[in-house]
């Protein structure tokens, strides 16, 4: 895995109540059980750690 799926992977894991250690690129968002406020803040992490800018419409 390259090093920006696995800086996304971690940013993922920090946001989740029950962190799982099987988290792959082809893991489905809604397997994660993320609330829609810890996925806003998820998009401000990977936003901040890549410094770009993700659209509200994306």
């Amino acid at each position: 895995m390259d090093d920006v799926a696995t800086k996304i992977i971690d940013i993922l894991k920090k946001h989740m109540k029950e962190p799982k250690d099987d988290i792959s690129l082809t893991t489905a968002l809604s397997d994660l059980k993320i609330e829609s406020l810890d996925l806003a803040m998820i998009v401000f992490d990977i936003e901040d750690t890549f410094g770009i800018e993700i659209p509200y419409n994306a």
